[in-house]
């Protein structure tokens, strides 16, 4: 292929310059042609290819080539391959940010290029790519051995609830059938607590609030002496009332009633009282 000559003053010109040269060759030539001449006749590649991928942005280039940039950075290697300028690829690569570097490299291997072949396109595929891979699967690794604790931890805190939640059932259903056959806390008699107490208990306890009813009262006169019990003088004390009404503090009441009596601890006070 007959390389172009280029501008004798070609070297002295701006960026912009050099753009503008190149981008009116290209519509005139070919475009491989407009390449290895830019080659030949340019030997900083970091230009080349800062020029050609500007251009490759504009309209007019896109009617007339009908190339993917990928396809572009292709040709443009393959042409510093044909010149055995790999040195100079080196060069470019080490400029490129690492996003095109990936995608260059995914390109050539995918087409099976001359370059996909050479060692500096393993190297870099080493580098660049199957490097972040294997950091991807350690990374999935991780992921993975973290859902595993995770999944692990949740079933243990929802044992744990579990474990607790049977506790407290059994505690309520375990107080409730405890205080159907004893005296509810927080229960008082003359200021006396009588918490607890087995309902047989409470009997015996009332009973002997009675016993004074049994105590006797002698009354003289000249003639005669007379003893009288209080009970026989009509005396009567309320201790089965108390017990009726400590009885039957949750006759009423269903479980739930029962359990928030139990826990709120509701007060009650009862006093004996004798009368006629």
């Amino acid at each position: 292929m007959k390389v172009l000559e280029f501008d004798s003053k070609y070297n002295n010109y701006s960026f912009e310059e050099k753009k503008d040269y190149i981008k009116k060759l290209i519509n005139k030539e070919k475009l491989e042609r407009v390449i290895v001449s830019l080659i030949t006749n340019n030997k900083d590649i970091i230009e080349n290819f800062d020029l050609l991928d500007s251009i490759s942005k504009t309209k007019v280039f896109k009617e007339k080539n009908k190339l993917s940039r990928l396809e572009l950075y292709s040709l443009i290697i393959q042409n510093y391959i044909s010149q055995n300028k790999t040195k100079e690829l080196t060069k470019l690569f080490n400029n490129l940010d690492s996003k095109k570097i990936k995608s260059i490299i995914n390109y050539e291997i995918k087409t099976k290029t001359e370059f996909s072949k050479l060692k500096l396109c393993k190297e870099i595929e080493k580098k660049y790519i199957l490097k972040t891979t294997s950091k991807k699967k350690l990374n999935l690794v991780d992921i993975e051995e973290k859902k595993k604790i995770n999944a692990t931890k949740r079933f243990l805190v929802l044992l744990l609830f579990l474990i607790l939640s049977y506790m407290f059932v059994a505690y309520c259903y375990s107080s409730i059938i405890y205080y159907n056959s004893h005296v509810y806390p927080n229960i008082y008699i003359d200021g006396t607590l009588i918490e607890n107490m087995e309902h047989q208990e409470l009997k015996d306890y009332l009973l002997k609030k009675e016993t004074i009813l049994k105590e006797t009262i002698n009354f003289k006169n000249e003639n005669d002496n007379y003893s009288y019990t209080y009970e026989e003088l009509g005396y009567l004390v309320n201790t089965k009332e108390v017990e009726q009404n400590i009885l039957n503090i949750t006759t009423n009441l269903n479980g739930f009633q029962k359990l928030y009596k139990i826990l709120t601890r509701s007060e009650y006070r009862y006093n004996i009282e004798y009368s006629l």
